[in-house]
């Protein structure tokens, strides 16, 4: 009796299995038979979000953060404001002066006289006259060289021109771009998984917060991510259509791309050869392809070209920024596990004295300041590991602060926390799908620069964009395995994401603080303080008590109460900062007559002295 009963239970497993798994082969037909359905759900929830985003930014002080002058949003925003007044080939240096800039230049003509000497005659020969620490800084970026990729600079230079100087209508095609490029994900997620992946890939692209984040700030960011997807796109729709205008267009954008980020080009390196690869054994094709691509490459940089030469530089040459950050986030001694940004000015002082800023000679300075390559393999291996950690690494700007001004953005689960163990999955699943192969090219095209620099969120945005198909298809693939009862292989799933999770997400090195003390002042310097000193200059003590107010209701809570935990050494800038607010708004409110009020805000003042150090 016993063995019937084994078979029945085993046929009704079975019958059981197909049910489950024609479910997800039933989801699959009706999405591939409603796809512009698909994409309209997509879109309408794309420009949903982003209203509510826009509405909660331009309500903030964070709308005007790139008025900050030691960020990388003011130097584009000033660099394109100048390109609008009529500077149309950057006829001035674009090197921003900032203060640990001119430290180090300062320093190294201290160190060396005779370059001091011979700086200050040219610089006082100029009209007007000028600095040699600043000169010096201009001559190590490469003159006129463009101290970073001009096409982001240009297009918000139309952009204030045609729309005369507000830089909300750049947010307004970021946040467009930024739509486009979910659709671009779901588009290319299904061709090369189906239609149920690319489906699930959409939908994390929609919720993904990092990249919505990024469209209402001055960075090329969302630009960036959006051109890498479209040059994919291009790609495979050029080797569908096989014809020369489809792959002379696409060259086009590959060298347009490269004025936008010069580290496209071992994206166009990569396509190109997967193209060739492809396409072997079918001579015309292969012709017609390279053939177009290449000559689309030489249009797309001819602007770039033509500006170079018409200011007496070599033909290609865009960024003089990279040389000093790659010797700060390479020589030994960098810390390179999850700590971003580090000055390194010792390091900088000898090597580019040594070199004068030219490339391939501060590569191997920099790297031969490493014992061994042992050396450089665990500094590349940190970088690696820190490349999949949940934690967004702020530079100019801070995603965990911005989430202070914009709840939307922690309404949007998908961050790198969810990614990362899943893409990883999801890298070793798609190696059956050969269709997939061009979205490798483009992971390990996005994972170069963050190996070659740093690890920061917005260095690694494109990462994150492009291991979405990857992510989903693990998705979908457990989902799949789940259904069909097939349980061990659905534990070694989750186990493996779960393995991952645990080696990846190590704890936060001592210090590192997620929300560091600049980015509580910043509002203050773009927005509050100038209002406080409008205000103050009137009279009008009351406004100023409001301006404070609207400051402090961002104030950590224990800064706010005035009472630290035990054994708390806070930052001695961020202590004298709320010190002087407090004290500033007991001020106000004994002028306007709130006595209870100004007592509590003194008392605060007095608790926050106790800890200067």
């Amino acid at each position: 009796m016993a063995r019937p009963r084994q078979k029945q239970r085993k046929k009704q497993a079975q019958a059981s299995s197909r049910v489950r798994k024609d479910r997800l082969g039933t989801a699959s037909a009706w999405l591939g038979a409603n796809r512009r359905a698909v994409i309209l759900i997509i879109v309408a929830v794309s420009v949903i979000l982003r209203i509510i985003y826009f509405v909660e930014i331009n309500a903030s002080p964070l709308l005007w953060q790139h008025r900050w002058d030691k960020s990388d949003m003011n130097h584009f925003d000033q660099w394109a404001r100048d390109i609008a007044k009529g500077d149309w080939l950057t006829r001035r240096p674009t090197v921003p002066m900032h203060s640990w800039q001119k430290q180090i230049a300062t320093d190294y003509l201290k160190e060396h006289p005779d370059r001091a000497e011979a700086l200050t005659k040219e610089a006082a020969a100029m009209s007007p006259p000028g600095e040699p620490a600043n000169l010096l800084l201009v001559k190590w970026a490469g003159g006129l060289t463009f101290y970073q990729e001009p096409l982001y600079a240009y297009l918000m230079a139309v952009t204030y021109k045609i729309f005369g100087g507000d830089h909300r209508w750049v947010f307004l095609w970021q946040l467009i771009l930024g739509v486009l490029t979910n659709v671009l994900i779901y588009l290319l997620a299904r061709r090369m998984f189906g239609d149920l992946v690319g489906t699930v890939a959409g939908a994390l692209a929609v919720l993904c917060s990092p990249m919505m984040f990024y469209e209402l700030i001055l960075l090329r960011e969302s630009l960036i991510v959006f051109t890498g997807f479209l040059l994919l796109s291009l790609v495979t729709r050029a080797g569908d259509r096989d014809t020369l205008l489809w792959w002379l267009f696409t060259g086009v954008a590959f060298g347009v791309a490269f004025t936008l980020k010069s580290t496209f080009a071992p994206l166009a390196i990569g396509l190109m050869a997967l193209t060739a690869y492809n396409l072997r054994g079918r001579r015309e094709s292969l012709i017609r392809s390279l053939g177009g691509m290449t000559g689309g490459l030489v249009i797309g940089l001819l602007p770039l070209v033509t500006r170079n030469l018409l200011v007496s530089l070599p033909p290609i040459t865009t960024a003089g920024s990279a040389v000093t950050t790659f010797i700060q986030t390479n020589a030994a001694g960098y810390p390179s596990y999850l700590h971003g940004f580090v000055l390194n000015a010792e390091d900088i002082i000898r090597i580019m004295g040594e070199t004068d800023g030219k490339f391939l000679p501060t590569v191997f300075k920099t790297l031969g300041t490493h014992s061994g390559i042992d050396s450089i393999l665990v500094m590349l291996f940190n970088k690696f590991f820190s490349m999949w950690h949940w934690v967004e690494l702020p530079n100019n700007e801070n995603f965990y602060f911005t989430k202070l001004y914009a709840p939307v953005l922690g309404l949007m689960p998908v961050t790198f926390f969810i990614l990362s163990p899943l893409a990883l999955i999801g890298l070793v699943l798609a190696r059956k799908y050969r269709a997939a192969t061009p979205l490798y090219v483009l992971v390990v095209s996005s994972m170069i620069p963050v190996l070659l620099y740093l690890v920061i969120s917005r260095l690694r945005l494109p990462l994150l964009a492009a291991v979405i198909p990857f992510a989903a298809l693990a998705l979908v693939e457990t989902a799949r395995v789940l259904l069909k009862g097939e349980w061990g292989r659905a534990a070694a799933l989750i186990g493996a994401a779960c393995a991952l999770a645990f080696v990846l997400f190590r704890p936060l090195p001592t210090g590192l603080q997620i929300i560091r003390p600049t980015d509580y002042m910043v509002p203050y310097l773009v927005m509050y303080g100038p209002e406080e000193e409008a205000a103050r200059a009137k009279g009008d003590h009351r406004r100023v008590a409001e301006i404070i107010r609207e400051v402090l209701r961002r104030e950590p809570e224990e800064y706010r109460e005035g009472t630290l935990p035990p054994g708390t050494y806070p930052d001695p800038t961020l202590i004298h900062f709320y010190t002087v607010l407090h004290y500033r708004l007991f001020q106000a409110l004994k002028e306007t007559g709130d006595t209870a009020g100004a007592a509590d805000q003194e008392t605060i003042a007095e608790r926050l002295l106790r800890y200067f150090p």
